[in-house]
């Protein structure tokens, strides 16, 4: 240490003594002891406290050697004196006493070391200049120390990151006050405890493990954690670890600072927000609705169905900005916005592409082109009507109106979302330039098959609300072709366009609601029907269709038991008509449903066997009444051998089965006698009568 001291000074930059001694041969064997020694000193002297004074005042020395008699000052006072007046040189006391309670005063007064005069030794007083250097080097360390320790806690006291500080064990022992500011843990909390108080669940084990295992063999880590407040809320940090090791290289503590990333990840959503989003309505922006258009494209295309594009314009806009200001404009947009998005289906997508533009994605509207128009044309008609309705806002009422351009896709293979786009945007502008109706199709002919449809539509749906549906009868004969049962069908009086045949409108109720409807009004009229003839000892068992749809729902039954009911109908003259493709989906589900209806007393027919996939497979598992031969089959009787093998096939099935049979659409003498030599068959179809309103066949009836 002493080397350390030494190499500090040489020849050139020797240490600067001064020496306060008033006696002459004192300071020789002063000026004897230095000038032998291995420490290169340049000396000056004086002998009393004045002239110390102005010396120190001229110039720096490294080191002090006092004797403490002096003419002008003597004993402690002459250190207190010295060591005021140069406080941060050491001060070597040379003193004739040699009582070792003095010299205890001397140093406890400030002395950097207490020599006897005459007893220094050959190296004694060069020994101590160096320990005094030595000791001064170090007492100033010690201070810059403390002063950059003090510094740095007032540093992590002041930091806005969190920072943790464990030891080996990972248990913390000081946490800062932005720590407890982001967690919600008080300092109390959590000292004693380990980081694990803070984990969210959204890392794994492995991710520790791994986190744990680059620690341990680089010292750092750093990356990103999501982390629980006191309260249990979630938040993303940014977090730096790293080790503190002694001498040896053992680890002595662990150090975390971590930043709270939720500012920023809020603002990263904001930035996206604004990148997708229209800031004005909430909806997605043009660029986001061309990707979703690119995505609902590639979609219809793999999966084979139809989808749509509507843009749509509100009427006269500008008007209403210009009178009434933008701020009324921005609050009826928004209005608008919410009231389209309300009349819409979930996985409908709406934007606003601007100004007073909107786009709607219908992204499935079936695989018909013709279905996918008419629902179309639905969704237009159905805001037209809403968005016609008065908007309030600021007090004021407003009435807008709304054009409506429709394109469906995917139109060819080569087609992209700018191409939909541009399409829909030509059939809007095609109305902007003048035609009676505020909704336009790019194929103009697909325009007005979707209209004729929609129209069919909706009429029907007035239709079935104003009773103008009509009860129709076919009657099902024996051998003898004595009626022995009806079927009941449906027909459409529609007022203005007359009997509308049920080809036109059975197809679309099916692809619909209405088709429930339907069965619902038929289910009604037929149960009042039978009620009508028990009471005059006329009944005849009638059959009827019941949709898939219908008999899907979950109040089928309810509804049915309901109708019995309030009609007082005896079920067992009610057969219900069912197709295979009832059993498609959930053979089990329709299984039991059919049991409890039988249950009731009700019976079931299979309506157009042998045109399905699995029927036997059905018949085994199901409690069927009759089989119906479809009269595909019937239609080349008895010359199509083919037929007429598939016929006695089902005729074959039905007796092993022991099934009543119905065979429809027997049209010819040829064909009635074909089922007549075949056994107890009973037959329907224009040979024995055409539907006819139900008072007609009534009154038929013995």
């Amino acid at each position: 240490m002493i080397k350390t001291v030494l190499h500090k000074f040489s020849a050139a930059l020797p240490v600067r003594v001064l020496l306060v001694e008033d006696e002459p041969g004192d300071a020789h064997l002063v000026h004897c002891a230095l000038r032998s020694s291995y420490v290169h000193c340049s000396i000056e002297a004086v002998s009393t406290i004045a002239e110390f004074r102005q010396t120190v005042n001229k110039q720096e020395f490294n080191v002090i050697l006092l004797d403490l008699s002096l003419p002008d000052s003597a004993g402690l006072d002459t250190l207190t004196t010295v060591l005021q007046t140069v406080r941060n040189t050491p001060v070597i006391v040379l003193s004739g006493q040699a009582e070792m309670d003095f010299a205890l005063s001397a140093l406890e007064t400030g002395a950097a070391d207490y020599l006897v005069k005459g007893d220094f030794g050959h190296d004694g007083l060069p020994r101590a200049i160096c320990y005094a250097l030595l000791r001064k080097e170090l007492e100033a360390g010690l201070v810059e120390t403390s002063k950059k320790l003090t510094l740095a806690a007032h540093v992590v006291e002041a930091a806005n990151e969190s920072i943790l500080i464990t030891n080996a064990d990972g248990v913390i022992e000081s946490v800062n006050p932005a720590f407890t500011r982001i967690t919600g843990f008080s300092t109390s909390e959590v000292i004693g405890r380990t980081p694990k108080i803070l984990h969210s669940g959204l890392q794994s084990g492995d991710f520790y493990q791994n986190l744990w295992k680059t620690l341990s063999s680089t010292g750092t880590w750093q990356g990103e954690i999501w982390n629980q407040r006191k309260d249990g809320t979630l938040y993303p940090q940014w977090i730096s670890i790293c080790s503190i090791k002694n001498p040896s290289g053992a680890v002595q503590h662990y150090v975390s600072i971590a930043s709270d990333l939720t500012a920023i990840r809020q603002a990263e959503q904001d930035v996206t927000r604004l990148a997708r989003f229209d800031p004005l309505t909430g909806l997605i922006n043009r660029d986001s609705y061309h990707a979703e258009l690119s995505l609902a494209l590639a979609a219809a295309k793999q999966d084979e169905f139809i989808a749509g594009v509507i843009i749509l314009n509100l009427k006269r806009f500008r008007d209403i900005n210009e009178a009434r200001g933008m701020e009324a404009g921005d609050s009826l947009l928004k209005a608008v916005s919410t009231r389209i998005k309300e009349n819409l289906h979930r996985s409908d997508i709406l934007a606003r592409l601007g100004a007073d533009e909107f786009a709607i994605i219908l992204p499935n509207l079936g695989a018909s082109r013709i279905e996918a128009g008419r629902r179309a044309l639905g969704v237009a008609e159905r805001l037209s009507a809403t968005l016609a309705q008065s908007f309030n806002v600021d007090n004021e009422n407003y009435t807008i109106e709304a054009y409506f351009g429709i394109n469906l896709f995917p139109q060819n293979p080569e087609q992209n979302a700018a191409d939909i786009l541009g399409n829909a945007q030509t059939a809007l502008n095609r109305i902007k330039r003048g035609t009676d109706h505020p909704i336009a199709f790019f194929e103009h002919s697909m325009g007005e098959t979707a209209r004729s449809r929609y129209t069919l539509e909706r009429d029907l749906r007035r239709g079935i609300a104003d009773d103008q549906l009509r009860l129709y009868l076919q009657p099902q004969v024996n051998a003898d072709s004595v009626i022995i049962g009806f079927e009941a069908l449906v027909r459409w009086e529609h007022p203005e366009k007359g009997l509308v045949p049920p080809g036109e409108f059975i197809p679309l109720a099916e692809q619909s609601d209405l088709i429930v409807l339907l069965d619902t009004w038929m289910l009604k009229h037929a149960c009042q029907l039978l009620t009508e003839l028990t009471q005059q000892n006329r009944a005849v068992p009638i059959a009827l269709n019941i949709s898939p749809r219908h008999f899907a729902r979950a109040d089928l039954i309810s509804g049915i038991k309901q109708c019995l009911a309030e009609t007082g109908t005896d079920p067992t003259l009610l057969i219900l008509e069912v197709t295979e493709g009832l059993f498609l989906r959930d053979v089990d589900t329709a299984a039991a449903k059919m049991r409890e209806l039988i249950d009731l007393g009700l019976r079931f027919s299979l309506d157009d066997f042998g045109t399905g996939y699995s029927a036997l497979a059905y018949l085994k598992r199901l409690s069927f009444y009759e089989l119906k031969i479809d009269q595909s089959f019937v239609r080349d009787l008895p010359h199509d051998q083919d037929d007429v093998a598939l016929v006695e096939t089902i005729l074959a099935v039905a007796r092993s089965l022991k099934l009543h049979v119905v065979a429809e659409g027997v049209e010819t003498a040829e064909q009635a006698a074909f089922f007549d030599t075949r056994g107890p068959i009973v037959q329907q179809g224009y040979f024995h009568g055409r539907p006819e309103p139900a008072q007609n066949w009534l009154a038929r009836l013995p």
